[in-house]
């Protein structure tokens, strides 16, 4: 708090931090609200034929995320999402882009859940592979344990949209408010199982729609 005082401009990703940083006394004017944002050309340039032959994602519907897997991310909840999406949808595949500290406990989960057969995990990558496995992506997904206080702003929802990729994203913090669902990405209720893969199969099913939404997103 004494160096955000100190600072002449104190620049955060989302309206809920400036809102924190306020309360903590910052003043108002000090403070700059700058989204997340990507080079959309630089996601504009991806080659994953090399992806989708090693990790067999060939005639695949390819569910997707990069991140990190800490805890506030919910894998566990799209892991179960994705057991109930494979159940119907036998081609799907959820590749996992990422390492971190829940690493262990999601390959058990997977493991446990019966679905290790259809989840990729490819590990740690440099920033600059990013956008080739992204490419691989028939729907990304960004995924949230729960919506309240969901302050931050989603580095990979952008590269998701600068990458032309239809996105499933939580309907929490800045998102619905920047974002319109069904326009740019399909918004999905945090912690709705059921609704969330009902979401999925539809998607899967109209193609035509995934096309239009991965425009107006990248647009």
């Amino acid at each position: 708090t004494r160096s955000l005082k100190r600072a002449d401009i104190v620049a955060c990703v989302s309206q809920q931090v400036a809102d924190k940083l306020n309360s903590m006394g910052i003043p108002e004017k000090k403070i700059l609200v700058s989204p997340m944002a990507v080079d959309a050309h630089l996601f504009s340039k991806a080659n994953s034929l090399h992806i989708i032959e090693d990790y067999n994602l060939k005639d695949k519907f390819v569910l997707g995320w990069t991140g990190s897997f800490r805890s506030f991310h919910g894998l566990d909840i799209l892991l179960r999402v994705f057991k109930k999406v494979h159940e119907s949808i036998n081609s799907s595949r959820l590749v996992l882009v990422g390492d971190g500290f829940e690493m262990e406990s999601i390959v058990k989960l997977t493991n446990d859940l019966g679905i290790k057969d259809a989840v990729v995990f490819t590990g740690r990558k440099s920033f600059t592979e990013i956008p080739d496995f992204v490419d691989t992506f028939d729907l990304a997904i960004v995924s949230a344990r729960n919506a309240s206080d969901f302050h931050y702003s989603p580095l990979k929802l952008r590269e998701y949209l600068g990458a032309g990729k239809a996105t499933l994203a939580p309907n929490a913090g800045e998102i619905p408010k920047m974002f319109q669902d069904d326009i740019h990405l399909k918004l999905y209720n945090v912690g709705d199982i059921e609704g969330t893969v009902q979401k999925i199969n539809e998607l899967y099913n109209d193609r035509e729609k995934r096309n239009i939404m991965a425009l107006n997103g990248r647009k």
